[in-house]
């Protein structure tokens, strides 16, 4: 079954967990006159954010940025004060800083697109062209106007969230005016920082809610970089820093084409061999999905070098072109025709989902049911196995994770909702057991 969730990420997903269009961030020096204005007008209420830091580090600083009504704002207080950030291409240094302290409380506000990053060592740099943050970078040594990254050496990494209105139907034993909290902690660019955050709130049936995602085991980070180490080429080059110090992170596959230490050919062979098998027309080669809402059912065949889908009954088309191994890992869009039919793009997006998935659990030649979700035991078996999402779902707790983008197919993601939220806790386990 495809989640709701799922859904809602179909067309968004790459651009949240990549992107820049929502940021937070703790003032420059100067303006918390400012961000007391800002905070009076905007009115936006608040929960604690209680950060647990068992990472070994020293110097912490917390960074929290979203958006509300279009405008990105970021945190500047611990009180839970905001700011807007200034119409600036240079890069400034934003983070609250907390030094040595092994506990402490922001008040984070009712924002959507929301994240938490954590550095050590020094504060994150971000440029605000418009106002709106940059997103700061772990897999490129240059920054986009060809200058050095002013992250790429820092340790860091973050979670993040959207906190909002529910919108209607609002489940009946919840108040009408009901908010709800939904986050997961990413790994679809890097891994960095074990996180393992909690949400405290309810549930739907408006009962006592606490759920959680990320990293719980203290050995997690380190059990991820040696298994990353051992699965050798082409995986461990992905592993960034770590000579004399322990690693900074881990990379994505496709950020590691980017960066020039990952094949940029590394998944053709099995994508020639999907290919190869679809194309013929006979019933025996075809691939079957189930979206849902009033798409339904959809037969796909590859006809030349693309992979197309026919909708049951109403007719209509989702053309695949025959992605590269850079497309394949980061989910590339169909082309639908006819292009002004909604239900048709709805499902589209579905099956943008499910092709992304099945190709990167290497299920995609073992079942011909793309919507299908077999045991978990099905993925990562058949070769080439992808290393880097495997190994980030061995080590996550329950194995929840997003080793790519639309890995919450099959509920597979690390995303968590509660209702009415009362508190959050983001706990940073250890660096180096």
């Amino acid at each position: 079954m495809i989640s709701f969730k799922t859904l809602a990420r179909a067309f968004a997903v790459l651009a949240f967990a990549c992107a820049a269009a929502v940021t937070i961030a703790v003032a420059p020096s100067g303006a918390a006159g400012a961000a007391q204005d800002i905070q009076a007008k905007v009115h936006l209420r608040t929960v604690p954010l209680t950060i647990v830091n068992r990472s070994g580090r020293g110097k912490m600083f917390v960074f929290v940025y979203g958006t509300y009504n279009g405008t990105s704002y970021y945190v500047a207080h611990p009180a839970g004060t905001v700011s807007t950030f200034p119409n600036s291409t240079s890069y400034q240094a934003y983070g609250l800083a907390f030094g040595n302290k092994k506990k402490v409380t922001i008040r984070v506000p009712e924002m959507m697109n929301t994240r938490v990053y954590v550095s050590y060592g020094r504060k994150l740099k971000f440029t605000s062209a418009g106002g709106v943050p940059s997103t700061p970078s772990g897999w490129s040594q240059s920054d986009p106007t060809g200058g050095k990254n002013p992250n790429f050496r820092t340790l860091f990494d973050w979670f993040e969230y959207s906190w909002g209105p529910q919108p209607a139907p609002v489940p009946p034993k919840l108040p009408a005016n009901a908010t709800y909290l939904n986050g997961n902690q990413t790994q679809v660019d890097m891994f960095g920082l074990p996180m393992l955050f909690t949400f405290v709130g309810v549930d739907a049936n408006n009962n006592p809610a606490t759920l959680r995602g990320g990293f719980k085991s203290a050995k997690a980070r380190k059990r991820i970089f040696a298994a990353m180490k051992k699965a050798g080429a082409p995986w461990k080059r992905l592993v960034i820093g770590g000579r004399k110090k322990i690693p900074l992170r881990v990379i994505s596959p496709y950020n590691g084409i980017s960066m020039g230490v990952f094949p940029a050919d590394q998944f053709d062979g099995y994508i020639d061999s999907v290919w190869n098998k679809y194309t013929g027309g006979s019933a025996a080669k075809t691939v079957v999905a189930r979206t849902t809402g009033p798409t339904q059912g959809f037969t796909g065949a590859v006809s030349g070098t693309d992979l197309v889908f026919t909708r049951t009954g109403a007719g209509g088309t989702v053309t695949f072109a025959k992605p590269t191994t850079m497309q394949a890992y980061q989910a590339w869009a169909p082309t639908v025709s006819p292009a002004g039919d909604a239900d048709l793009q709805t499902g589209a997006g579905e099956l943008m989902t499910m092709v992304q998935a099945t190709l990167m659990r290497t299920t995609m030649l073992a079942s011909n049911s793309i919507s299908a979700c077999p045991a978990t035991t099905a993925y990562y078996r058949n070769a080439p196995v992808n290393m880097y999402s495997k190994t980030i779902h061995r080590y996550a707790y329950k194995r929840l994770a997003y080793g790519f983008g639309f890995d919450d197919v099959c509920n597979q993601g690390s995303d968590q909702q509660v209702f009415q939220p009362t508190r959050v806790i983001l706990t940073i386990q250890p660096l180096n057991k």
